[in-house]
């Protein structure tokens, strides 16, 4: 019996499959694929929204772990997708809670209901900054 195809099997073929499509590089790392704008997002409109909210808050409402919540939030780690898109998700509904309690009306989109709550949470610290 001569083989003629080849059919890798089990976590060989995992790796095999990502390896090929571009998820693992050269020091054997998995990467992660990210959309430019929702990491600019992320840093600068929706981290300091769920700052205010809190690590444990942020933690319970996003299903992630107090340690990767609070590793995201101070910078330390980048979020894989699912986690980076539940993040921006917790971060609007929080935006839209606190716009909301002064009776303001809320923007439309995400980012600018972001820039609106950071906005109102720098005119109650009195700072001018946000976050």
């Amino acid at each position: 019996m001569i083989p003629t195809i080849i059919v890798p099997i089990g976590k060989e073929s995992n790796r095999l499959e990502d390896l090929q499509a571009g998820l693992i590089d050269d020091t054997d790392q998995p990467l992660n694929r990210y959309g430019p704008r929702d990491l600019i997002v992320l840093r600068e409109l929706a981290i300091p929204i769920l700052r205010h909210l809190g690590v444990r808050e942020t933690a319970r409402q996003t299903g992630l772990g107090v340690g990767t919540v609070s590793a995201a939030l101070n910078g330390s780690s980048t979020p894989r997708p699912k986690a980076l898109r539940r993040y921006l998700t917790t971060a609007e509904a929080h935006a839209e809670t606190l716009i909301t309690q002064p009776g303001l009306h809320a923007e439309p989109s995400t980012d600018a209901k972001l820039r609106q709550a950071q906005r109102l949470l720098a005119s109650d610290r009195g700072d001018g900054h946000p976050g």
